[in-house]
């Protein structure tokens, strides 16, 4: 019997955003003088955070 299996799209894709996000938000910290960094979806109705970054001091 052929074995098959499912893969789930939007969650592939929501980690890989997530994922992506981190490393925008890691490389955007290296190079900016700022205590918060975060990065979010907007629409005219929400917005999500997809990741935020806090440091103690710059």
């Amino acid at each position: 019997m052929l074995k098959t299996d499912y893969v789930d799209v939007l969650t592939v894709i929501s980690n890989r955003l997530y994922e992506s996000a981190a490393r925008v938000i890691q490389t955007s910290s290296r190079l900016m003088q700022a205590n918060t960094f975060c990065i979010a979806l907007n629409d005219r109705h929400t917005t999500t955070v997809l990741k935020s970054f806090n440091r103690e001091a710059v």
